[in-house]
């Protein structure tokens, strides 16, 4: 079916628009193809000018890195699948509103008319655009104040302040975050983004948070205060300063004494800021998700987690504890022949309390009808 409406995704820098595209690509399982407009020329569009002596006129050579109908079996460039043009995918016109001015009048006949000059984009592939806000992300941009453009797009506008919670479910799952940036984070919630000031260089973004966990975990060998206090302030600004404590706080209380020494510390634990509580639990699941080739489960470990969940953490928390650990899957004793066998680790804590799965479902559903209300 053709393409009728193209989106346009609005959002500050380092927010997460072009991983949004390259997850719905790669969950479809369907190519995608970035196009940074800022950082290319007009011929990368259009193509170039060659002399046809032939018929005494020129034709125009269009780059085969674009999907149009005559490459129709050329393998689409750096797809790891080695998929074709004729597969289709998803062609992604990021920074749009950052191109030089002749860029944008080759991307405009993109979106307006699926072709340049006579050559046409397959059917089957999606264009999507995005840019930055401009003004209120001190962003230079060129305004498009062409009305039919603009009437062709479909308008999505990211809110960071709705950010958070979409990026700690990504982070913890299939990207695999630092845990300690997480636990980080989720005590800290409005340090995900700092607004971006007049003349900064260093601001806070998802993105750059992700590339300071992905430095903390090349650098594991080293203390991640040191990696910090050496890189921090060139990454995550000032907000290195707080993550510093965290990290000094984070120290005085680990997922293993909680797990294995439980009723040493509760007192101390009971003592905590609740954000603090929020994030030993965040480093709970990464322990559990690190041992979980190991046989390390055990009834008193399971009574010790299940004490911190009940006792310490509201329901909104431990609902997201509970989330989060129901995918991992651990290795725990068998029966019979059966030496051991691999679980769910909620399996075994439910088969040991079950009346949690009457509460668990209880909170699920009025969580779920609380967001219906909304």
């Amino acid at each position: 079916m053709p393409q009728v409406i193209t989106p346009y995704i609005h959002g500050m820098p380092g927010i997460g628009k072009s991983e949004i595209i390259a997850q719905l690509a790669e969950k479809r399982d369907i190519a995608s193809l970035d196009f940074r407009l800022s950082t290319i020329e007009s011929s990368d569009v259009r193509g170039i000018p060659t002399p046809d002596h032939t018929s005494g006129s020129s034709r125009w050579l269009p780059p085969e890195t674009i999907p149009f109908e005559a490459f129709a079996d050329l393998p689409v460039p750096g797809d790891p699948k080695k998929r074709k043009f004729k597969d289709g995918g998803i062609l992604f016109l990021d920074e749009f509103n950052r191109a030089r001015f002749d860029v944008l009048q080759a991307a405009f006949q993109l979106v307006l008319d699926r072709r340049v000059g006579l050559h046409k984009i397959l059917e089957n592939w999606f264009v999507v655009c995005a840019g930055n806000l401009g003004e209120a992300d001190k962003t230079e941009v060129t305004e498009i104040t062409d009305s039919a453009l603009n009437n062709r797009f479909i308008h999505f506008f990211i809110d960071e302040r709705g950010i958070f919670d979409c990026w700690v479910e990504w982070a913890e799952g299939e990207g695999k975050v630092n845990h300690d940036v997480i636990g980080y984070l989720r005590s800290t919630p409005s340090a995900i983004y700092t607004e971006v000031k007049e003349n900064d260089v260093i601001f806070c973004t998802p993105r750059s948070w992700t590339k300071f966990g992905q430095l903390l975990d090349q650098n594991s060998d080293m203390n991640p205060i040191e990696v910090t206090n050496i890189l921090g302030p060139h990454i995550i600004g000032a907000a290195s300063v707080s993550f510093i404590s965290f990290l000094k706080e984070k120290s005085k209380i680990k997922p293993e004494d909680v797990l294995f020494k439980y009723e040493k510390f509760a007192a101390q634990i009971k003592k905590l800021p609740r954000d603090r509580i929020y994030s030993i639990s965040t480093e709970i699941v990464a322990y559990i998700k690190d041992k979980s080739k190991t046989k390390f489960i055990t009834k008193e470990l399971l009574m010790n987690f299940h004490k911190f969940t009940t006792e310490d953490l509201d329901k909104d928390h431990m609902i997201a504890i509970y989330k989060a650990l129901s995918d991992v899957n651990v290795i725990v004793e068998g029966k019979g022949k059966e030496k051991e066998k691999t679980v769910e680790f909620m399996d075994p804590y439910l088969d040991n309390f079950p009346d949690m799965n009457d509460l668990i479902a209880d909170i699920l559903y009025k969580s779920r009808d609380n967001a219906n209300k909304k």
